[in-house]
């Protein structure tokens, strides 16, 4: 986790990883995903983005690239469960 944020914080692409996050809640996984947010900033002024969680799932239609095209700037992106 250590390196994953240290990557992300660097600001250019040294690492591609991929990380889920599983098992029974209150275990701190949502606590240290917004902490990193938070701490690498949001949104244009940051590193970091919310992404929908639903551009993970699989379709039965391609949805329009906009989502996609999100996640070309940010160095950390995370996508609540829901």
């Amino acid at each position: 986790m250590q390196r994953l944020l240290g990557v992300a914080a660097v600001g250019e692409v040294l690492d591609q990883a991929l990380p889920f996050g599983h098992g029974v809640g209150a275990n701190g996984k949502s606590v240290f995903v917004e902490t990193c947010t938070d701490v690498l900033g949001r949104g244009e002024q940051g590193y970091a983005i919310a992404a929908n969680p639903e551009m993970l799932m699989a379709r039965k239609f391609r949805e329009h690239p906009t989502e996609l095209a999100q996640l070309a700037g940010p160095a950390w992106s995370s996508a609540p469960s829901r």
